[in-house]
């Protein structure tokens, strides 16, 4: 009997922040997205494993993405936690 497997490897982005107040360098436009990448191992679509965490700034304008250092995304995500 054969049963097929359905097994993906691949990147999983969600929004950390929605705007932060940085400007784009690109097109001028205020409030770039902080977004969380991580890789992850699925079965059947459940994710099984996840490793490999990045933050990526993205700016819904142009499409700009920027890699973030581990201590800036840490400080953006504090300021954004404060009312």
């Amino acid at each position: 009997m054969f049963i097929p497997l359905i097994v993906t490897v691949g990147d999983r982005r969600r929004t950390a922040v929605e705007r932060t107040q940085r400007a784009c360098p690109a097109c001028g436009r205020a409030g770039l997205r902080l977004a969380e990448l991580r890789r992850q191992f699925a079965l059947f679509f459940i994710p099984l494993w996840r490793w490999g965490r990045r933050h990526l700034l993205v700016c819904d304008g142009c499409g700009l993405v920027l890699p973030v250092e581990s201590g800036e995304a840490a400080a953006l995500l504090a300021s954004a936690a404060r009312p």
